[in-house]
Formats: C-alpha cells, sequence, structure tokens
C-alpha cells in the first residue's frame, strides 16, 4: 500500500510540473499577461494529464497483479495444451535438488523441443518428513500420444540425459522404465565433530579427491545433513553424499579407500539409492 501511494505523489508531482512546463510553452510572454486563460490552459492539460497518468497507473498495477499474471499462465496453459494435449511424467529415482533437476528439464527440454514432439513444463521435488528429497517429477505435453514415442524418448534419455536407474516415463499409454546411472549415498556421521578451519579443509580435501578419482566413473550430485535425537534427546548429525555413476559398486571401490584414510574412517557406511 504505501508503494502505491508513493508512485501516486510521483505521478501528481509530475502532472504539476509537465502542466506548468506546457502551458508556459504555448501561451509564451502571455503565461502572465493574460493569467486567466493560462489557468484555464493549465486546467485542461492538468485534467488530460491526471487522465491519462492515472490509466498507466492503474494498467500497471493490473499488469503486475497475481490475478493477471495467473489468467496469462492459464491462457499459456490452454495455448500448450491446443498444440500438446497429450501429458507424459518423468518420474526420477533420484535425491535431486532443485536446481539440479530444473538443469536436468532445460536438457529434456531443448531435445524435445527439438524432435518438435513436445515441450517440458515444469517439475518438482518429493521431500520426505525429515527434508530428505525422496524422488522428483518432470512434466511434459507431448504432440503425439504414441507408445513409439515414449519408447524413443527413453532411448534419449538413456543415451543424453542420463538418469538414474528405477525412474519411470509414464505417458497417455504406456509406461516405460528410464536410467542408466547406478547410485550411492555416502552417509558421514559428524556428531560431535567441531567444524573448525582444519576439520573443514580436510572434509573439503577428502570430497574434491574422491571427486577427481572417480573421474568418468561417477560425481557427487546432491548432499543433505539430518539431525536426529534419541530418547535421552541426544542428537546424531548425518552428511550424506548422493554419487551417481556407472554402478553402486564400482563408485564403492573407489570411494572406500579415501574415506577410510581420512578423519571419517569410523565414521561412514553406503548406502545404494539406484
Amino acid at each position: 500500500m504505501k508503494n502505491k501511494l508513493k508512485k501516486l505523489a510521483l505521478i501528481l508531482i509530475i502532472v504539476v510540473l509537465a502542466t506548468v512546463i506546457a502551458v508556459m510553452v504555448i501561451t509564451k510572454d502571455n503565461f502572465f499577461k493574460d493569467l486567466d486563460t493560462s489557468l484555464k490552459i493549465g486546467a485542461l492539460y492538468t485534467a488530460m494529464l491526471m487522465v491519462c497518468l492515472m490509466f498507466m497507473f492503474f494498467m500497471s498495477s493490473f499488469l503486475s497483479s497475481r490475478k493477471y499474471k495467473n489468467y496469462v499462465e492459464r491462457q499459456d496453459d490452454k495455448r500448450l495444451r491446443r498444440k500438446y494435449p497429450y501429458k507424459a511424467t518423468v518420474y526420477l529415482n533420484a535425491h535431486f535438488h532443485e536446481e539440479l533437476r530444473k538443469d536436468l528439464e532445460n536438457i529434456l527440454n531443448a531435445i524435445i523441443l527439438k524432435m518438435k514432439a513436445g515441450i517440458v513444463t515444469g517439475g518438482k521435488c518429493i521431500y520426505k518428513d525429515t527434508g530428505e528429497v525422496e524422488k522428483c517429477e518432470v512434466y511434459l505435453y507431448l504432440k503425439y500420444d504414441s507408445p513409439k514415442l515414449i519408447e524413443y524418448l527413453t532411448e534419449i534419455m538413456n543415451k543424453y540425459v542420463k538418469v538414474p536407474r528405477g525412474s519411470v516415463i509414464e505417458g497417455p499409454k504406456n509406461m516405460t522404465g528410464v536410467g542408466v546411472l547406478g547410485g550411492l549415498v555416502c552417509c558421514l556421521d559428524v556428531t560431535g565433530l567441531e567444524f573448525d578451519e582444519e576439520t573443514s579443509k580436510a572434509y573439503w580435501e577428502t570430497i574434491d579427491s574422491i571427486s577427481e578419482s572417480l573421474g568418468t566413473t561417477g560425481g557427487l550430485y546432491s548432499s543433505w545433513v539430518s539431525d536426529t535425537f534419541d530418547e535421552e534427546q541426544k542428537r546424531t548429525t548425518v552428511v550424506h553424499l548422493y554419487y551417481y555413476g556407472t554402478t553402486y559398486r564400482e563408485m564403492k571401490e573407489v570411494i572406500e579407500p579415501m574415506i577410510s584414510k581420512s578423519i571419517f574412517s569410523d565414521r561412514y557406511r553406503f548406502e545404494q539409492c539406484s
């Protein structure tokens, strides 16, 4: 409300200044000699400017309102549905954070737009009660409802996008499994550790050395920190590092020797996530 009042006050100031300048330009030397006529012209210009500026002010407020934005989104959605009438969903068996999922959406969108087969309209991360990302969903609108299109998308994703195993594409008429990446969660129990400069340095050196050693075998995709409490309200803090790559076994063979030589040598465990 305060911002709107500031805008309105600014408009009134502009109107007054514009009116004075306009009248002085029009009447020139007669501005002070024929003051009555000047005032009438000034009043007319003021009214005209007020109407125009108020119209612009209210239109600006309307165009920036949530109601208008929702209307535009609904119209865009209707246009998309006319051009791409068939909905499909990619269910990702992945612990991807929001930004990583959006990057994947952009890659997939570029591919299917190039194919002229559809468009990606968004997605979301599904969270557990603990705050951990359980899985992700990506939404598509397709031009055709052919099962062959879903099968072809599966081939394309397995070749270029590469998502974790256990993922699924659900099309209008069929559902197919998709995914070539194995998943490994490295759980580090950091309870009681003081993350001072020395500990932080050792932690990041371990993470960096693992990434370098993995090479094309896999990579760190996301992380999550959990805090749990037992019956005595004793807190346990665990850092979950989500690696995706060739297979769980191959990544473990690279990671375990390095973790076992780090400050986390007696504080780690591995879990398979795809």
